[in-house]
């Protein structure tokens, strides 16, 4: 049994599709990325995992962690398993932390019962923590204030966070935004020693196909709110099977291009919740495109007519 299992994920604002029959599994350990533009769906797909959506959201599927069903579950039990069971690195630390709140004081807010036993239990296990993360003087930076942090500190306060109720998968929401590439590399490297120190599963969110192709073993690739591929990472870069998935890796910059050479582009722009058909999502987008794109792509495999059978 995977970790994490969500099958026919919907999520609608004012009766209007923002994530449609989305499925994927998530296995113990493994990191997997969710990939697309922005818009995509992704923050939505992952907000609605963790049932963090406004009421007004319309969510419908089985979000299954370990076998149970967190849709299901009272409210008051999902809030629980949030943090101690599944995680979460948002996309922007400056706004994720409290900007009048010390440092140690989010933190131990995050930490299960028995860690705060004690004033001086809850500095502890905060203080390592922050050391995990590689913090220097971590004693030191429990009581400043996160604009007091440089951004690549605040973003390892924020992992620091995720890792506070021992979780056993954490969602990385774009985990390197406005991050300058050495802060990247940095950011990219904590979470893989992690990972590997604690086996806790990835779920990366990311427009990034480069920091993608360092860290998953499995990507699902989103678009206008539906899966149009999944496929190992070797293989979706290798070999891409729907012409979106293409579009995105042939958009990725590359050395020794040339001076003057220009970047690749998929022209035109994704479609709003209010223009989205029965066909194929990406069709007026599509250098393939066709008169049979205007049905219903394959329900499984990779969703694109022309993509020759299932995955």
């Amino acid at each position: 049994m995977p970790l994490l299992d969500i099958q026919d994920l919907h999520v609608a604002f004012g009766g209007l599709p923002a994530i449609e029959g989305l499925s994927f599994a998530l296995e113990a350990g493994e990191t997997l990325a969710l990939v697309g533009e922005s818009g995509s769906g992704k923050s939505v797909a992952s907000l609605a995992m963790l049932g963090l959506l406004p009421a007004s959201a319309r969510v419908t599927g089985a979000v299954r962690l370990d076998g149970i069903d967190l849709l299901t579950l009272p409210p008051r039990e999902r809030q629980l398993r949030r943090g101690r069971d599944i995680a979460m690195v948002f996309q922007e630390p400056m706004t994720s932390l409290n900007p009048v709140l010390s440092i140690g004081r989010q933190l131990i807010e995050g930490l299960p019962a028995a860690d705060r036993e004690t004033r001086q239990a809850a500095r502890a296990r905060a203080t390592d923590l922050l050391a995990a993360v590689g913090i220097t003087a971590p004693a030191r930076r429990l009581d400043e204030y996160p604009h007091q942090l440089s951004g690549g500190m605040r973003q390892r306060v924020a992992i620091a966070m995720a890792l506070a109720g021992r979780p056993r998968m954490i969602i990385a929401d774009e985990p390197t935004t406005a991050l300058d590439v050495t802060v990247q590399a940095q950011i990219v490297a904590l979470l893989r020693d992690l990972q590997e120190a604690t086996g806790v599963a990835l779920l990366l969110i990311s427009h990034d196909l480069a920091l993608v192709r360092q860290m998953a073993r499995r990507v699902v690739v989103l678009y206008a709110g539906r899966k149009l591929e999944e496929a190992p990472a070797d293989r979706l870069f290798a070999h891409p099977r729907h012409p979106y998935s293409a579009g995105l890796i042939a958009a990725i910059p590359r050395f020794g291009a040339g001076r003057g050479a220009r970047l690749a582009e998929i022209p035109g722009t994704a479609p709003g919740l209010n223009e989205r058909g029965p066909g194929c999502v990406f069709a007026p987008r599509c250098p393939q495109a066709a008169a049979i794109c205007a049905s219903p792509p394959p329900a499984t495999g990779v969703a694109c007519h022309f993509a020759g059978g299932a995955a």
